[in-house]
């Protein structure tokens, strides 16, 4: 059973913090019902101090102004927009009619895991901002290689010479692997 983010489902598996947790949803029906509890409630602290006879005209003030807040907050937040919070971590996500915005979906592949922490975080961010703006992911993705050839023992300065001896090392690997794979070959079949 796949546990991926789904409108306003009671849990889903988080996309922060990766946990199957308990989702809080938000939008423009709980925020109007926010603003008649907190209504209600702060009136009724008022009206306890309020003479019996002045009660009626209070209850229909309160009335009144409640349905007409409640309406313009529901107004301010905009038709289709919802949030979820998660329980486990309290970060939220972000939905405009049924789909979710944020965190925006990474269709690439995760990082390797001997990768260092930091040229993770370049990695995820360039896949995160990779649509919005290719050549900002590209400068990330240049920095994520410039700092995981220094981390395979490079100099991490000068990117071109860092690939250039790194080819080199793969084309004698290569042009030994082919020599030794030859002898082996004649061997085999008695040439050697």
């Amino acid at each position: 059973m796949e546990n991926k983010p789904v409108y306003y489902s009671d849990k889903f598996e988080c996309p922060h913090c990766k946990v199957l947790a308990q989702q809080s949803w938000f939008d423009s029906s709980v925020a109007g019902q926010i603003v008649e509890r907190m209504i209600n409630f702060s009136y009724l602290d008022y009206r306890e101090n309020v003479a019996d006879y002045k009660q009626k005209a209070i209850e229909e003030f309160i009335t009144a102004e409640k349905t007409t807040i409640k309406q313009y907050v529901e107004n301010a937040v905009p038709s289709g927009f919802s949030i979820a919070a998660c329980v486990a971590c309290k970060e939220i996500t972000m939905w405009l009619s049924g789909s979710l915005i944020y965190p925006k979906k990474i269709s690439l592949a995760q990082p390797n895991s001997d990768m260092n922490e930091d040229i993770k975080s370049l990695y995820l961010e360039a896949a995160t901002i990779f649509l919005d703006s290719p050549k900002g992911a590209t400068a990330l993705l240049r920095l994520a290689l410039q700092k995981l050839l220094k981390q395979i023992g490079k100099n991490g300065k000068d990117i071109n010479q860092d690939i250039k001896e790194l080819v080199s090392i793969i084309n004698c690997e290569s042009t030994f692997l082919s020599a030794t794979a030859e002898r082996n070959l004649l061997k085999a079949f008695g040439g050697g």
